[in-house]
């Protein structure tokens, strides 16, 4: 059984299924922060992290999911500067051995796309993402459409 979609996730997906959306469920508070832990990089990378999320998707509650996300990057990064360094074939007890840092970096990485995946930031995870409608709250503009017929009710909220 998969874990049940949140509502913003449906509708930002365009609900292809077309199943009636729950009418209330409870929202998260708060926004999420980086640890204290975090090295000067990892703040750039959680900042990055947060200036590529749509507004109002995240919540304090998705807090560990971007550490993860930001932690297997930084690792990810680390292993491809020390493999820069250092090359794919590392000096071994009976000759030349691949570098462990190609296991780290490829362990980083599938963390990376796992955590990405939930967070929807792979080109995969986008594809199943539409933008919202742009709400139109002009005053006279909900008037004019409340003399035409269509009433409030239509307004996207």
């Amino acid at each position: 059984m998969t874990a049940r979609k949140p509502r913003i996730v449906r509708e930002l997906e365009g609900n292809p299924g077309k199943r009636r959306l729950p009418a209330r469920e409870p929202q998260g508070r708060g926004q999420p922060a980086p640890p204290d832990y975090f090295i000067e990089e990892e703040r750039q990378l959680w900042t990055a992290l947060m200036k590529a999320m749509p507004p109002g998707l995240l919540c304090a509650a998705d807090q560990s999911v971007c550490e993860v996300f930001v932690t297997h990057w930084q690792d990810f990064r680390e292993a491809n500067r020390m493999l820069a360094a250092s090359g794919l074939l590392v000096k071994g007890e009976r000759g030349p051995v691949k570098n462990p840092l190609i296991t780290i970096r490829r362990m980083a990485c599938e963390a990376m796309d796992r955590a990405g995946l939930q967070l929807g930031l792979s080109p995969y995870a986008r594809t199943r993402l539409q933008a919202p409608e742009e709400v139109d709250d002009d005053p006279l503009a909900l008037l004019m459409r409340t003399w035409e017929g269509r009433g409030m009710d239509d307004r996207r909220h």
